[in-house]
């Protein structure tokens, strides 16, 4: 028995908990009396104002009014229903009342918090506030209405009156008046109960002098027929996007056409090493850019030109000083050659030595070579041009970012979706730049990375035009327009990739590389011979240019089957099957020396809300307020 007192106690108990929690939920204030007004204009566009006169039951700031923008309708059409979207853009909120006031929007949903933080609302306080809302077609075989939400269920506390007033633009039946309140549904003007509906020409006046309880509302629906309002057309926007994009390119053309117009470029075959560029020079002038790979194939080329030689050991590669550098040596090959050898023994220094400490020299190498090649007389590309080119790659996404703004202001009317249009933006300048980069080393990439660059590339501008479509769609708008503004900003892209314009040197010594480069690729077995009986250290002579060039692998494939002289600057102890084989563990030996010569410390610097209706009850049409207070 005690336990079964016990359990009821429990159970007693929790219930009392339960009402309360029940009866606090409840808000801390009655609405006295509620006006709307709402003024409907021929696009579809509703300016609604609001007057509340509110009695506050315990100390409050204030109150908050949610507005939502997002409705889920199920619609009767012919017997069936039919589940559509919409969404109604909500703008120009504003505080009428004498009252501080702010404005937060939720992805498209707006919240007006309205009092002063510093201090409690007063017992009695009348609040007023306007917005409007932007309808658009609802998508019923042209047919137009007003299905408008009074008062709403959303404010959780009692109303004990309340008045509308609806201005229409043009004449419509009474007898297409619906009003859903708590004394039933109403057809046409009249009185049922406590509720009271008059037109006055084109104006609907609605008193309800009673009680409307936190769960009930007041729904009105006026059906307006076919093409009562003209909505604005979105499509125009995208016109003028269109437009906008296409005068973008044409300016982009200009520029190009001025500053980055190129000379053709005719490759002249050069079957020998050129006498006045190094190997270095020739890796940097295929692709405008100082590598790694260009600075220690002057190893290679110090070889040759019998100013060191190369010892392979067991685990290492000694270099050794036999002569000097000429006199006539550029500036970065003589920091290179005396950072080589500055702590040499005898002349002699030890590629593994150089782990995690030569890379300095390598850097201040690479430095001068750059300082090299920006002098004016041996600048490879024009000045005006690289600027050009940057400065188009950067802007290059202003036709992108003037369509989704256009789009989202003048037909979303929000800026919820922006961060999605910067990314967007930021996505094609970053696509512009890989572009550009690709093509600047379109000689050098292998298949392989070349592809793998243009997919980052490609995919970075399809990030960018889903971005676009998926405001154009929402705004429904017509995907030609989105076509066109893609094609033009590809147009854009392609003409930044293309803006780089070569110096008459850089065109004449680009010309002479890209004949040598041909010939490295593309060599004959016939001519490989004769070059070799005329000069035996032909192989040697053309390498440290194949290796400036990545090409090493293929030079050497070329000589698989052909007779030539031993290297005479490298040697190695081991006895190899013959020179290929011998060149073969040469070339997988410079890749070491190269990652070792450069090698650097680890620490080294280098919707909201929605709604539901069809059944047509209190509550079921769209807009209105909710809100409680704070």
């Amino acid at each position: 028995m005690k336990k079964i007192l016990k359990i009821l106690a429990v159970i007693i108990i929790c219930l009392f908990i339960i009402s309360v929690r029940k009866t606090d939920a409840r808000e801390a204030f009655d609405i006295n009396f509620h006006n709307v007004d709402i003024v409907v204009n021929e696009d579809g566009s509703l300016l609604v104002t609001e007057t509340m006169s509110v009695h506050f039951t315990s100390k409050r700031h204030g109150i908050y009014i949610n507005l939502t923008d997002e409705y889920y309708m199920d619609w009767e059409i012919n017997g069936q229903t039919v589940k559509k979207y919409y969404r109604f853009p909500v703008t120009n909120v504003k505080v009428l009342s004498n009252h501080k006031y702010s404005t937060n929007y939720y992805n498209g949903d707006v919240q007006i918090k309205i009092g002063d933080p510093d201090r409690y609302a007063a017992d009695y306080e009348t609040y007023k506030w306007q917005y409007i809302i932007h309808t658009t077609d609802l998508d019923l075989d042209g047919q137009d209405m007003l299905f408008m939400n009074i008062i709403t269920t959303g404010w959780n506390t009692d109303t004990y009156s309340c008045e509308f007033t609806i201005h229409f633009p043009k004449t419509f039946a009474n007898k297409d008046i619906y009003v859903s309140s708590p004394e039933g549904m109403m057809n046409d003007i009249g009185v049922k109960g406590l509720l009271t509906v008059e037109r006055k020409d084109n104006t609907i006046i609605g008193k309800y002098n009673g009680k409307i309880a936190f769960n009930e509302g007041i729904t009105i629906q006026v059906l307006l027929g076919q093409d009562y309002f003209q909505f604005p057309n979105p499509n125009k926007y995208g016109f003028i996007a269109s437009i906008f994009a296409i005068i973008f390119s044409v300016f982009y053309f200009i520029v190009f056409y001025i500053y980055g117009k190129d000379d053709p470029i005719m490759p002249l075959v050069e079957y020998h090493a050129p006498k006045d560029v190094t190997s270095a020079e020739v890796g940097v002038i295929i692709d405008e850019e100082v590598n790694d790979s260009d600075i220690i194939s002057l190893i290679l080329d110090w070889g040759r030109r019998g100013i060191i030689t190369i010892l392979e050991t067991d685990d290492d590669l000694i270099l050794t000083k036999v002569n000097e550098l000429e006199s006539d040596a550029k500036n970065y090959e003589k920091i290179l050659f005396k950072g080589l050898f500055k702590h040499s023994i005898k002349g002699k220094v030890a590629v593994s030595t150089l782990q995690d400490s030569f890379y300095k020299t390598v850097n201040n190498a690479k430095d001068a070579l750059n300082k090299y090649y920006d002098k004016e007389r041996t600048r490879l590309s024009t000045s005006t041009s690289i600027a050009a080119q940057t400065t188009c790659a950067i802007f290059s996404f202003v036709p992108f970012l003037f369509a989704f703004v256009l789009v989202e202001w003048k037909v979303s009317h929000r800026f919820s979706l922006l961060g999605l249009g910067v990314a967007g933006s930021i996505a094609i300048a970053a696509g512009s730049f890989l572009l550009n980069h690709i093509h600047k080393k379109r000689f050098v990439l292998k298949w392989w990375r070349y592809l793998l660059l243009g997919i980052s590339a490609f995919s970075l501008y399809m990030f960018s035009v889903f971005s676009l479509a998926i405001v154009y769609k929402e705004a429904k708008m017509n995907t030609y327009h989105l076509v066109t503004i893609c094609i033009f900003q590809v147009l854009i892209i392609f003409l930044t990739m293309y803006m780089r314009k070569k110096t008459e040197y850089g065109n004449e010594m680009l010309s002479r590389i890209l004949g040598l480069r041909e010939f490295i690729i593309n060599a004959e077995k016939e001519k490989l011979e004769d070059l070799v009986e005329k000069n035996p250290y032909y192989f040697y002579d053309i390498l440290p240019f194949a290796y400036a060039l990545g090409l090493t692998n293929i030079w050497n494939e070329h000589f698989r089957n052909l007779t030539f002289v031993e290297c005479d600057w490298y040697d190695s102890p081991y006895d190899y099957y013959d020179n290929y084989h011998m060149m073969h563990s040469m070339n997988s030996h410079f890749h070491t020396m190269q990652r070792t010569m450069t090698s650097a410390p680890y620490d080294s610097s280098s919707g909201g809300g929605s709604s539901s209706g069809g059944d047509f009850s209190s509550g079921g049409g769209f807009g209105g307020s909710s809100g409680g207070s704070w």
